[in-house]
């Protein structure tokens, strides 16, 4: 699975053990901030632009969540994977990323209909209710960073530019 995203001004192809998380959690955690310097964690259903790391969900109009990304642009999206016994085996991601909010109706709607193809009909009216369309706005998120965990682990995975590990392959010739 090809999955390409923009970090640090590089463009890079993502390795599938980071990929995973993208395409197939079915629940992300979104961290933002409050005007008072808090921290909100809120759960959400989201979709991923096709072949990239970008990320896109719905908000209601007026919601804690709106009213930071309107005071402060930066958010942290998180999923894992908790293993039953063991924590030393839990993996998951962060991606750090700048949102932007979309009011336009056309694109609330596209992400409500890629929403069902994702989850279902039923389980997008049971999150989100039944009057999308107008109550709604898209966040879309662009990741800056991407952290990568296996238990105690923790990775920061970097986008490098073809040319740079093409040097340093010819500088240790």
């Amino acid at each position: 699975m090809k999955i390409k995203c923009e970090l640090d001004s590089h463009s890079c192809v993502l390795p599938d053990y980071i990929a995973q998380f993208i395409v197939n959690a079915s629940i992300m955690y979104s961290n933002t901030i409050d005007s008072h310097g808090n921290p909100r964690i809120q759960p959400i259903i989201f979709i991923n632009e096709p072949g990239k790391c970008n990320i896109a969900f719905l908000a209601k109009k007026g919601s804690m969540i709106v009213s930071d990304i309107e005071k402060n642009s930066k958010i942290a999206l998180t999923t894992d994977i908790t293993h039953p016994i063991n924590p030393s085996l839990n993996t998951g991601i962060m991606i750090e990323a700048v949102s932007e909010l979309v009011s336009s109706q056309k694109e609330v709607e596209q992400c409500f209909d890629n929403l069902q193809n994702k989850y279902s009909i039923d389980i997008v009216s049971k999150i989100l209710g039944i009057d999308i369309i107008l109550s709604y706005i898209k966040i879309k998120a662009f990741p800056l960073k991407i952290v990568f965990w296996k238990g105690p682990f923790f990775k920061r995975f970097i986008c490098k530019r073809k040319k740079e590990i093409l040097n340093k392959t010819i500088s240790h010739l």
